[in-house]
């Protein structure tokens, strides 16, 4: 394993994209360390462009035994409403939150899209304290579906389901349901936004001929270092360190194509473990981005 004279202090620095954060580290004779941010796109691809329907519809199941007998504690423990009187205030809800996020809510006639909620439980448990009396917590589960109607009739483009509990001292039961279908709205509207994603990807210096290229990126030198690995991969093809440890630059570029192939002719040279996680990383990068987006 190579090593530096003297060991580098850890570095966090901008990429040189936007599409990440790099931070790089070594201490001692350890590889360097690349700690990759990127934003995953949304789980649920609606945007404001598209016009959106809210439809809150009653659970058409049928009543299990567990669920008798847990409205019938429920009523013990000083609850007296149902999941279907979360419907108004989760209709009320999901339009508010969605027009505050910029969309247009439609009738289903002219809408793109159409976002069903349905309630599926409710639970309220009174907490007396030394307060409040009637303080006491409730939950609500809801389950969610998307349909595009331009798309499969019937058929949802997502489906997932929520829960949410709130706690009130003062204000009872009707007032923490309606509380708790404003949490659980906005959980579910969070699968709209990118998430933030990082890891760490550990470069491989076990030849001699990556030397340059990862001194490059130990002061910070990131596109000197991706020029350096490309001369070393000329120089020795047959380094699987030097296709790797090109492979990640690429990566980090957002050349996903390159990438890759890169760190897949790694793989056909030595499997390390190392090599075969990183092309799974980036082939989950690459179906995770737009129609025509990897370059």
């Amino acid at each position: 394993m190579l090593c530096t004279d003297t060991p580098p202090m850890p570095l966090r620095v901008p990429l040189f994209l936007a599409a990440a954060l790099l931070a790089l580290s070594s201490a001692g004779c350890s590889a360097p360390v690349i700690r990759l941010s990127w934003n995953r796109p949304p789980a649920l691809p609606l945007t404001p462009a598209q016009r959106v329907a809210v439809e809150v519809a009653r659970d058409g199941a049928s009543p299990t035994p567990s669920g008798v007998l847990g409205a019938a504690i429920g009523l013990t423990q000083g609850q007296v409403m149902n999941k279907d009187l979360a419907m108004e205030p989760l209709r009320l809800e999901l339009t508010g939150q969605l027009q505050g996020l910029g969309f247009t809510v439609v009738d289903k006639a002219q809408a793109d899209a159409v976002i069903r909620i349905v309630p599926k439980a409710w639970s309220y448990q009174l907490e007396p304290s030394v307060k409040s009396l009637t303080a006491g917590r409730g939950r609500l589960d809801v389950a969610v579906e998307v349909f595009d109607t331009h798309g499969q009739p019937g058929q949802p483009i997502f489906r997932d389901g929520y829960w949410a509990s709130d706690f009130a001292e003062h204000l009872g039961e009707p007032e923490v349901m309606v509380r708790a279908s404003g949490r659980v709205v906005a959980r579910f509207l969070e699968e709209l936004r990118p998430q933030r994603v990082s890891t760490k990807v550990e470069m491989d210096d076990t030849d001699p001929v990556v030397k340059p290229g990862l001194d490059l990126c130990r002061s910070d030198q990131f596109e000197a270092a991706y020029l350096a690995l490309s001369q070393a991969v000329s120089q020795k093809p047959s380094s699987a360190p030097a296709l790797y440890d090109l492979g990640v630059l690429a990566e980090i570029r957002g050349s996903y194509t390159e990438a890759e192939d890169l760190i897949r002719r790694a793989t056909a040279i030595n499997p390390k473990p190392l090599y075969f996680s990183a092309l799974e990383r980036v082939r989950r990068r690459r179906a995770e981005l737009p129609p025509g987006s990897d370059r």
